[in-house]
């Protein structure tokens, strides 16, 4: 039970931050690489 609720805490963490690019790109690329899942090339930050 536990662990279900420390699984509910992290996903409203991430769900609440406010994710942006970094300063110096003006939008968002959704560029990326395909391994086990897909990692942008340009991450966003929190």
């Amino acid at each position: 039970m536990a662990i279900i609720h420390v699984e509910l805490i992290m996903a409203r963490m991430v769900q609440e931050f406010e994710w942006s690019t970094d300063p110096t790109e003006r939008r968002v690329d959704f560029a990326g690489k395909l391994v086990f899942t897909v990692v942008m090339k340009n991450s966003l930050r929190a």
